[in-house]
């Protein structure tokens, strides 16, 4: 009776953290300014940042994990103000170039995969994000900026139900016991399908998508959110983990609830960029 309450409580805190978070994601991208959406960008990037960088244990130098969360942060910002990319890129390079100099003087190794995890850290993920504001810029910016969250959390809604009912071969089982091939095929579907019904709705509000295109954005966003929740699954795995923090109660960190979206962003904006 006890262990039955305690994950009906669970669930409770799970649906309500999610509705807030839903709740304030919808009002920042839809309702308010467009520097609304870089403020939420900047503080996803602090925690996606800090979850890599510190809570793995990958970068033990607390000076180069500031370093990292502070470059994290500053990444919204370059492409709200449309920085030169030249600009960008050498401050990239400035960064990968510190993180071998540190290598070399510090007492604390860095290693292989804490660069590599500063670099993800600092520059790749908050890159990924940051070009939610660059969307909602184009043409029905608004209406587009969800299509990464509803491609890739439909995807998700459409693996978690075929997978449970008629998962039996495992697609990854030494990254996650738990996914399926079955499971694979109905993100697919789920991922194809949400994209449909979201292309119905924006029908009704006179944003006209090519159908094609939500056929291919469900199925490429099924396939690059599965490729992030495998790739951070991989990471959590490698680093003995369950999840990378506990700011969002019931779900874990930043990454562990939008790794999926973190990799359909890019791809969607991409893809927008052609049509």
């Amino acid at each position: 009776m006890r262990k039955k309450k305690t994950e009906f409580q669970s669930l409770g805190t799970r649906l309500i953290v999610a509705a807030v978070w839903i709740t304030v994601c919808l009002v920042v991208l839809l309702v308010l300014p467009v520097w609304a959406t870089g403020i939420l960008e900047t503080i996803a990037c602090f925690f996606m940042a800090k979850e890599l960088v510190c809570n793995t244990g990958l970068v033990k130098n607390r000076l180069l994990q500031a370093f990292c969360i502070i470059q994290a942060m500053l990444i919204p910002w370059f492409i709200y103000f449309n920085a030169d990319v030249y600009a960008f890129i050498a401050m990239m390079f400035v960064f990968v170039f510190i993180l071998f100099f540190a290598e070399i003087i510090s007492k604390q190794k860095i290693g292989t995969n804490g660069i590599f995890a500063a670099f993800f850290g600092a520059y790749v993920f908050p890159f990924f994000i940051s070009l939610l504001v660059p969307m909602m810029n184009l043409n029905n910016g608004r209406n587009l900026v969800l299509i990464p969250f509803i491609s890739a959390w439909c995807a998700d809604a459409g693996a978690y139900f075929i997978g449970s009912k008629f998962g039996k071969h495992k697609l990854a089982p030494s990254i996650s016991p738990k996914k399926s091939v079955e499971g694979a095929f109905g993100g697919v579907a789920g991922g194809i399908l949400g994209m449909l019904i979201y292309g119905i709705i924006l029908h009704f509000c006179k944003t006209d998508v090519p159908w094609i295109a939500f056929i291919v954005i469900g199925f490429l966003g099924s396939i690059f959110g599965l490729l992030g929740d495998l790739f951070l699954s991989y990471i959590k795995r490698d680093c003995r983990i369950k999840d990378f923090g506990n700011f969002l109660p019931g779900h874990g960190g930043v990454l562990d609830r939008f790794d999926s979206v973190l990799f359909v962003v890019p791809v969607c904006y991409y893809l927008f960029l052609i049509v």
